[in-house]
């Protein structure tokens, strides 16, 4: 059984032109199964977005503190890491400032939107 990771992911921007035209090349080249023929990328968008990351940081003990009452603080770091996704065009078209879920790529560096939040 093969597990996926789904995300929630802010819509940023959008890449086009020559740019789309090289991601789902490069895309398709690393064997990325979701990529659709060529004939259909004009009805797909590559969108840019945040996927709330949660990191946990270790504060090394304190040493001015006395013998037994050094401890150690853990502090949770809320980060946002930028993903690359193609829009089906069955989700419909998407604006800045949406949310979606963001299905994370095994292969490659494009993942894929599964559905929209708003």
């Amino acid at each position: 059984m093969q597990e996926t990771k789904l995300v929630q992911v802010e819509v940023w921007n959008f890449v086009i032109g020559n740019e789309k035209q090289r991601i789902l090349e490069q895309a398709r080249i690393q064997g990325v199964a979701f990529i659709p023929p060529e004939n259909e990328w004009q009805q797909w968008q590559i969108g840019t977005g945040g996927a709330e990351n949660t990191q946990s940081n270790t504060k090394q003990p304190n040493t001015k503190q006395s013998g037994n009452n050094q401890a150690r603080n853990e502090k949770k770091e809320s980060s946002q890491q930028a993903i690359t996704f193609l829009i089906p065009p069955e989700i419909g078209k998407i604006h800045s400032g949406a949310k979606t879920l963001v299905e994370l790529s095994t292969v490659g560096g494009l993942s894929i939107a599964r559905y929209t939040l708003n």
